[in-house]
């Protein structure tokens, strides 16, 4: 490619090439040779001479001009191949903003960034302030919501920044406060506030559960490429306890749960701890015909079984 730059006056060069046919150029300026600046401009060649002004100053100026064979068909000012390979698709439209971030699918190709993440490739910082061990009763909300605040690398909140919800089994569950089960859903996309945050009082997402006890599920939160989760685990609804103030003590060859609460009508009575694996296991587990009577004085519910 033959290119010429020549002074029209103390102020102005013309930087001007021949354009071939079918092929896109783009131009880029330095002061030092090292750093260079694309300039907001596409030209496609059309088999004639292209030319361009530019500000003499700062001095020295340095120009070089990029090429793509593939060429700009529908000439919205988007390389072909670069719309192939980020969209899967021509035609897309150069002052969209797909991500959100405030910046063109224009800018982000001329500062060579994604136009599909708000992100562009940085990891932000998830800080859950909800929890990420939720117990939630079954056929119920949560009694929490989900709260969090979205920091970038030095520590400043992310401001109207897309945060993905989905549940990992993909079962509807997630669901604004105040919206009926109904409309429960497996992923759902929220945006951060003003001060970087998805807060209950803007953003009341509660986990619907399922009708039956001891299920578990995972809560994916995801930002870019940062992600967290939420252990969610069913308990026994309302009607089927779970008493309060369970205590577990290991005598010489039995171990002795107390605990208190009415089961009422409950079919069976269970106690679950949390193994060091994030699992829940069994470590009692009674028929209603061997859930004991409360001690009349205390009140306390009390069963002995043979230690392992």
């Amino acid at each position: 490619m033959n290119a010429a730059l020549t002074a029209l006056n103390g102020f102005l060069l013309a930087l001007s090439w021949y354009a071939e046919q079918g092929t896109t150029y783009t131009v880029q300026t330095s002061g030092n040779l090292v750093d260079w600046m694309t300039l907001p401009f596409v030209f496609t060649g059309r088999d004639s001479i292209e030319s361009l002004a530019l500000e003499a100053n700062p001095s020295p100026v340095f120009t070089r001009i990029r090429s793509n064979t593939n060429g700009d068909t529908n000439e919205n000012g988007l390389p072909d191949v670069w719309e192939q390979q980020t969209f899967g698709r021509l035609d897309i439209n150069a002052s969209s903003d797909p991500d959100g971030d405030g910046l063109s699918t224009y800018i982000e190709w001329l500062n060579q960034t994604d136009p599909l993440d708000y992100y562009n490739g940085d990891q932000p910082s998830i800080h859950l302030s909800c929890g990420s061990e939720w117990l939630v009763r079954a056929n119920q909300l949560s009694t929490q919501s989900l709260s969090l605040s979205l920091l970038d690398k030095t520590g400043r909140p992310i401001v109207g920044a897309p945060v993905c919800l989905r549940l990992q089994s993909g079962s509807d569950g997630l669901l604004q406060k105040g919206d009926p089960v109904s409309s429960a859903v497996p992923e759902m996309l929220a945006y951060t506030d003003d001060l970087g945050r998805l807060h209950p009082s803007l953003h009341a997402i509660h986990y619907a559960a399922s009708t039956l006890p001891d299920q578990d599920e995972v809560l994916i939160i995801e930002a870019g490429k940062a992600s967290a989760e939420i252990r969610i685990h069913v308990i026994p609804g309302e009607g089927n306890g779970p008493p309060r103030g369970i205590m577990r003590t290991v005598l010489a060859n039995q171990t002795l749960f107390t605990w208190k609460g009415d089961a009422a009508d409950a079919l069976s009575f269970r106690v679950e701890e949390k193994a060091s694996s994030g699992d829940w296991i069994p470590v009692l587990e009674l028929t209603d015909q061997e859930i004991p009577d409360a001690d009349p004085q205390t009140g306390l519910y009390a069963f002995s079984s043979t230690a392992p």
